[in-house]
């Protein structure tokens, strides 16, 4: 503490100690804030100090002293000093961190900081602000990429960029308001896309109405003077309109499943965690909530309020997965579980989770079931087609392409037929050789240990026998 080095100095110790004990008392009052108080005592102890690097560090605090007076003239004459009297040491690396760090904060030139933070590692590779010099030029990079952003710039990458700034704002600068502003721009842009795919719909709508116009890719178009804000298109292509929209209604949905619920989680979790405002906080997860139900941002902004650790995972997934979890058991532990109880609990995830990552399991999982348990050959087609139609590039779709068209069974072929290992009698001409290695559990994605067989290997083991 500065009582101790203030009581260390009292006892008036050998010279050496005494000035390190001045030069802690100067890094005390610049840790708190006293940045005259720090300048004074820096200024005083360089004039003493005879020990060349002790000189070069001091004069390091003492510009650190001007930059947070923002007194930048001062301040960058002492880190210009250190480097001209210094190359390729940790000295000179050091100023050309607090010179990045000076027109990063100070400033707010971003390329001169990432010109600075770029020669810290080039300096001196094993200095201590090498990382943090990485970390922020990067940063700074990001602030000149959305700075410079146009109309040609991908939204997704602007939006990408928005969210790391508001996270530094938040972290690092302890900026709140300014990252509560970026989150709010970032709302804002959904309107805006919105806006453009509104126009576009109705340039398109336009041109269909209007019978004189022969949509070509490369004529030009004249439009009816009565539509007052289109008179000339030229080279209009009803292929690129399309794209756009179909753009714009992609981008849309982006927002709505993952950037729009993402910024009002993040808005609330600083109201809450660093603006200590309760009432507003609830008031975002609140609009969380009626918005986006079915979000994981919706569940972990709950939590956040409730004093819990946020779990981002959604509703559907969350109470799906207890159900699907029970299933599981079926085949981990056969005699747990009866068939009819497991096919309810399925039943449940089908008919109130289809908005879950567990649905098409359940699909697959029902219609597997009926077929090698049930043999009801027709109705598990349905749940197989159910998968096929509605989660085409889903692993466990394209696995049913094995064995089901989409309207019918496959035949094994007849090598298959004739290394068969145990399949029952009655789904000897549906069901392709299934090995222990390609059960259900292992298809969807849980391993299964080697020391357990599931209920249908049970069965086929004692078949076998």
């Amino acid at each position: 503490s500065l009582k101790t080095f203030q009581d260390l100095l009292s006892a008036k110790p050998r010279k050496r100690v005494q000035l390190d004990a001045e030069f802690f008392i100067g890094k005390i009052y610049l840790a708190t804030g006293q940045n005259d108080k720090a300048l004074t005592s820096f200024k005083n102890l360089r004039n003493k100090e005879t020990d060349e690097d002790n000189i070069y560090n001091i004069s390091i605090q003492i510009g650190i002293c001007y930059m947070k007076q923002e007194d930048l003239e001062q301040a960058s004459k002492e880190f210009n000093n250190i480097i001209a009297n210094n190359k390729k040491n940790k000295f000179s690396a050091e100023a050309y961190y607090y010179l990045g760090e000076m027109y990063f904060t100070y400033v707010h030139d971003y390329k001169k900081a990432i010109d600075n933070f770029d020669k810290v590692h080039n300096e001196y590779r094993k200095s201590q602000y090498v990382e943090e010099a990485l970390r922020k030029g990067a940063i700074a990079s990001k602030i000149v990429q959305y700075k410079e952003k146009d109309k040609t710039t991908d939204v997704v990458a602007i939006v990408d960029i928005q969210f790391q700034l508001a996270e530094y704002y938040t972290l690092d600068l302890n900026m709140p308001d300014s990252a509560l502003y970026l989150y709010d721009e970032i709302c804002k842009q959904y309107n805006y896309i919105q806006t453009e795919l509104d126009s576009i719909n109705l340039l398109i709508d336009r041109l269909i109405a209007n019978k004189n116009v022969i949509i070509d890719t490369t004529e030009k178009i004249s439009v009816d003077s009565t539509n007052d804000s289109i008179k000339v298109i030229t080279k209009m292509d009803t292929a690129s309109l399309n794209q756009q929209r179909k753009s714009l209604n992609n981008l849309l949905i982006t927002y709505r499943t993952d950037i729009l619920p993402k910024s009002l989680f993040m808005k609330s979790w600083i109201w809450l965690k660093v603006k200590n405002d309760t009432v507003k906080a609830d008031s975002i997860v609140q609009e969380l909530r009626t918005k986006f139900p079915d979000s994981e941002y919706s569940y972990a902004g709950e939590q956040l309020l409730a004093g819990k650790k946020p779990q981002f995972i959604t509703k559907q997934n969350l109470e799906a997965g207890i159900y699907f979890g029970k299933v599981e058991t079926y085949f981990l532990k056969p005699d747990s579980l009866g068939i009819e109880e497991v096919i309810s609990y399925l039943d449940t995830i089908i008919q109130y989770y289809s908005k879950s990552d567990y649905y098409p399991k359940a699909l697959y999982t029902k219609g597997y079931l009926l077929l090698t348990e049930q043999n009801d050959t027709l109705t598990s087609k349905i749940y197989f087609k159910k998968l096929q139609d509605n989660f085409a590039k889903n692993e466990l779709a394209i696995k049913t392409q094995k064995f089901f068209n989409g309207q019918n069974y496959l035949f094994p072929k007849q090598e298959e037929i004739e290394e068969k290992s145990a399949i029952p009698d009655s789904l000897d001409r549906v069901m392709p050789v299934v090995s222990k290695e390609d059960t259900l559990l292992k298809i969807i994605g849980t391993p299964l240990p080697d020391t357990i067989e599931t209920k249908k290997d049970s069965t086929n083991h004692a078949k076998s026998k």
